[in-house]
């Protein structure tokens, strides 16, 4: 694992409690104990459970954020695995190659079901979107070749079929590389903006 992927799977892991302890906070006592004016045409949710469920949201994008980047199960290791593979090249190795796109449906899946409702905040949902868009792009390519991997097809076709779609493999899991990091650029950010909101809130809690 490189420095960089390091980074990235100590950067989650540091992000995710930090990021969850946030968004409880923001939907504090004050929040719970709101209240709508009798004449008030009644929302489509109350601020309480709205704020809640948008907390909920940005809790369900960290996780699969963390799942993403996660040691040697992530897109990066993926990435780098397909590389040693050297496809292009005179004698590539299929043995280097691990992973199937089948692994990251589930992550998608869990990401576009939390981006129904979304977080409340656009620039991390539309961060979420370019995850989504990406990984859709990567599992659209790698598909139809992971029976081809599995089943040895290119001792049949001399990996021609193989060479035929690196370029394209190639672009889709550097596509979804940038998205993900975009996406932790963004769950920071929210990190950020949460603990400086509680912050007075709890000293207003404390007095």
């Amino acid at each position: 694992m490189s420095e960089r992927e390091r980074g990235r799977v100590a950067h989650a892991r540091l992000l995710l409690p930090g990021l969850c302890c946030a968004l409880l906070a923001a939907c504090g006592p004050s929040d719970r104990t709101a209240t709508v004016p009798s004449n008030a045409a009644p929302p489509a949710l109350a601020r309480p459970t709205l704020d809640r469920l948008q907390a909920t949201t940005r809790g369900a994008y960290g996780t699969a954020y963390y799942r993403l980047v996660a040691d040697n199960r992530s897109v990066a290791a993926k990435y780098r695995s397909y590389l040693r593979m050297n496809v292009p090249g005179t004698a590539p190795n299929a043995s280097a190659f691990h992973g199937s796109p089948s692994e990251l449906h589930p992550i998608l899946s869990d990401l576009e079901a939390a981006r129904i409702d979304g977080s409340g905040d656009a620039a991390l949902d539309a961060a979420v979107d370019g995850v989504l868009a990406a990984g859709d792009r990567l599992v659209d390519v790698w598909t139809p070749l992971d029976a081809y991997y599995a089943s040895r097809g290119f001792l049949e076709d001399h990996w021609a079929r193989a060479r035929a779609a690196d370029d394209d493999m190639r672009r889709a899991f550097i596509g979804l590389l940038e998205r993900i990091d975009t996406l932790g650029t963004e769950l920071d950010r929210v990190q950020d903006a949460l603990h400086a909101q509680r912050s007075p809130r709890l000293k207003e809690i404390v007095e």
